[in-house]
């Protein structure tokens, strides 16, 4: 029975034998496969207890150095945490990373600062301000996150660096409509 729901399912999955995993080839599966609809089905996933997994694995990986910690991960790493429901365990760990590879990571926003003020989960920002001493660190255009997150929209993210104590009358090297 499996294998025949599975074969149903086959063109939206890749096995890697080399690595020993199956990857998902289209978002539309990953959706359907957590959606509440099909939650009572055998092969409905959790997105939680998934992200759950996920936070757990690669947070294990950095701590024994046997991922690189780059800026991808770590913002795939506070996503996964995020999702997974900010466990205080998952929180430790990723407090625990070394928070100069952190600071020092530039994204096409600036710092990983930068980026997380413009998520749309907050609590991607919450995770990542641990790791900064200056929440008004500039990026190349002089903005800070917190001007990023006002030109935004992203209230609940200017709330969570206010709270940090950002400094929201820092002045950009540019023109806000350069942003």
């Amino acid at each position: 029975y499996f294998k025949w729901k599975l074969n149903k399912l086959s063109h939206f999955l890749r096995f890697n034998k080399i690595q020993g995993t199956v990857n998902l080839y289209h978002k539309a599966l990953a959706d359907w496969l957590t959606s509440s609809e099909i939650e009572k089905e055998f092969y409905y996933v959790s997105k939680e207890e998934g992200c759950r997994m996920l936070a757990k694995y690669c947070l294990n990986l950095l701590i024994k150095e046997q991922l690189a910690v780059t800026a991808e991960i770590v913002l795939q790493v506070s996503q996964y945490i995020s999702c997974a429901g900010m466990e205080e365990k998952h929180i430790t760990v990723f407090n625990s990373l070394p928070s100069g590879n952190i600071t020092n990571f530039k994204t096409a926003h600036g710092s990983l600062l930068h980026t997380a003020a413009l998520s749309s989960d907050p609590y991607v920002l919450k995770l990542l301000i641990h790791h900064f001493n200056n929440v008004d660190v500039k990026d190349h255009k002089g903005f800070t996150p917190a001007f990023l997150a006002i030109i935004h929209g992203m209230h609940s993210n200017l709330e969570t660096l206010c709270k940090a104590r950002a400094n929201i009358n820092v002045v950009s090297y540019d023109c806000p409509h350069d942003a």
